[in-house]
């Protein structure tokens, strides 16, 4: 029966065409099927979080994260917000082009992994728009991202160039954004009302060879049985995998003979 289910369930996810699910789902947190169509899938913005888990890691609080999703609202997201119209006329007047809006991704061939973003250009790339809240004084943004005491993780080269680590929560989205969608390169549009900032980044294919398997592994072990047959709906502590179990009870071994020795 479970077998069945799953085939059934793939079988909804399987989208022949990404333009069948993206119009519809533009305007992203507006749109309704956006919300219903990303709680089925695991989406790029945690894509490291999920391929740096620890085998003995509980994979409850990550499921419900991904299944059981709760809107954000904070003031600097809402500043975001509410700027992204004025540095997506700036880009498009910057460099001369128009870009093109879009819903939800998902991968044609692995319809479990989805990202949403803010535009498109071209037929080869990806706009990334960031206006953030505690920079929007800034007279100079790359002095701004790359002060370590802010989340961006940019950094500056010997060369003195700026990039953005492998490492970095972002660089995993990216990557995954470009994958996703098919893409070759992405720009991540930095903007406040005194200056601009504009990283370029590409592709990776052995990053991504790395990254997939992990992926695939949590949402089929972790995340699919919840979405099956959900256990928390009915306050009943979601399903850890075997491995997982067993990596756990190790753990707690491990932990109780350095007490004893101590």
């Amino acid at each position: 029966m479970f077998d069945i289910l799953v085939q059934n369930h793939f079988s909804r996810l399987k989208v022949n065409d990404c333009s069948d699910l993206e119009p519809e789902t533009r305007g992203q947190s507006f749109s309704e099927r956006w919300r219903q169509e990303r709680a089925l899938r695991i989406s790029s913005s945690i894509f490291k979080e999920i391929a740096c888990r620890r085998s003995s890691t509980p994979c409850s609080k990550l499921v419900k994260r991904i299944v059981y999703r709760n809107n954000v609202s904070t003031l600097a997201i809402k500043y975001g917000l509410a700027n992204e119209g004025n540095a997506l006329k700036q880009y498009e007047k910057d460099h001369c082009i128009q870009v093109q809006s879009c819903g939800l991704f998902v991968h044609p061939n692995k319809p479990f992994l989805c990202f949403s973003l803010d535009e498109l250009i071209g037929d080869d790339g990806v706009l990334e728009i960031k206006c953030p809240y505690s920079g929007r004084f800034s007279t100079n943004l790359a002095e701004f991202i790359t002060n370590g005491k802010y989340k961006f993780g940019l950094k500056i080269s010997n060369k003195g160039e700026i990039y953005l680590p492998e490492s970095h929560k972002f660089y995993y989205q990216i990557q995954g954004q470009l994958f996703i969608s098919n893409r070759k390169w992405y720009d991540l549009y930095v903007w406040c009302e005194k200056d601009t900032f504009i990283l370029r980044i590409y592709r990776n294919e052995q990053f991504w060879t790395n990254l997939l398997p992990k992926l695939e592994n949590v949402y089929m072990q972790c995340v699919l049985p919840e979405i099956i047959d959900g256990r928390s709906p009915r306050n009943l502590p979601i399903r850890e995998p075997l491995l997982v179990k067993k990596s756990m009870k190790k753990k707690r071994k491990l932990t109780a003979g350095d007490r004893k020795k101590s």
